[in-house]
Formats: C-alpha cells, structure tokens, sequence
C-alpha cells in the first residue's frame, strides 16, 4: 500500500501491524467491549485541569475518524483541492459533551466503524493509493485508513494510562 502522509501522523500509522482492513474490524470488536467496561462517572474524568474529560477525548476520536473517513472518499473520488485541517479543541469545545451519554457513544462507534468498514470494503484496491492533499500536505487514501486506526491506538493507550489509572488512585 502506497503510505503517503505527514511526518506528523507516524505516530499513529507506526501503531499498525498487519491487514489495515484486519485491525478496523478488529477494532470494532475491541473498542467495543472497551467502551462498555467504562461508566458515566468515568466519563467526566480528567487526568489534569486544562485536559479533556475522557467522554471529550472519545468524542474527539469520533469526530477525527469520520473527517479522516470523508477525506478518503474525497480523494478517492478525485478530489484536488487542498482539504482544511480543523482544531482539533474547538472541535470539542462544540461537542456539548455533558448532553451525551456513554450508550450514544458506544452505539456512535458502533455505526460509525460499520460505515466506514464498508466503505473501505467498496474502494477498488488502486484507489488506496491515491494521494491527495490535506492540510497542505501530501496523504494517500491508504494512509487515512491507518491514520484512523493508529489514532484510536493512542488515545486508547493514553485512556488506560492517564485516565482509568489515575482515576483509580484518587
């Protein structure tokens, strides 16, 4: 596959080993069964001030997977203008998160991961390797699928080590 992006998103695209379309749908199975072991009082959680809650960062990782997603079908779909970047905290900031519960995201996720799998299972194979702009740089609808994934890995990791630990001690 033609892995075409910012030095920026290694960090998440280093994260994968094997199928891409395997660990998605891995994924949909083990963030799943993740999100269902937290509670509301999880949710409003934050390791530090200043940080998001954890029912912001998920909602994050769903907003950043479904803009990673419509990136890939417009690139796909010979898109040629340069696609914005977002910030990422005003993002969040217009969530309204305290109005969403830990059911509506978990059933979000689930929807979500379904859509963009089939999605991903309808692109001809050539057209992973198209490359477009994002941001001013060069990306390839094949370095999407992992960016997607590969960011779900780190916020997962961060999740358990700074905010279900912690969470813990307190």
């Amino acid at each position: 596959m033609n892995l075409v992006h910012a030095p920026f998103y290694n960090k998440y695209v280093n994260t994968i080993k094997g199928s891409i379309h395997q660990v998605l749908e891995d994924q949909l199975t083990h963030v799943d069964k993740f999100l269902n072991t937290l509670t509301e009082d999880n949710l409003n959680y934050r390791y530090a001030e200043g940080k998001w809650t954890l029912k912001e960062v998920l909602l994050h990782c769903l907003d950043v997977e479904r803009i990673m997603a419509v990136r890939a079908l417009m690139i796909s779909r010979g898109e040629q203008t340069n696609l914005p970047g977002f910030n990422e905290n005003v993002y969040v900031e217009n969530t309204r998160s305290q109005h969403i519960s830990l059911n509506h995201i978990i059933t979000d996720f689930r929807l979500v991961r379904e859509s963009n799998l089939s999605f991903y299972s309808m692109l001809h194979e050539t057209l992973h390797n198209l490359n477009g702009k994002m941001d001013n740089h060069t990306v390839s609808v094949a370095s999407l699928w992992y960016i997607i994934a590969g960011h779900w890995n780190h916020h997962l990791t961060i999740i358990k080590e700074r905010y279900l630990t912690e969470a813990k001690d307190q």
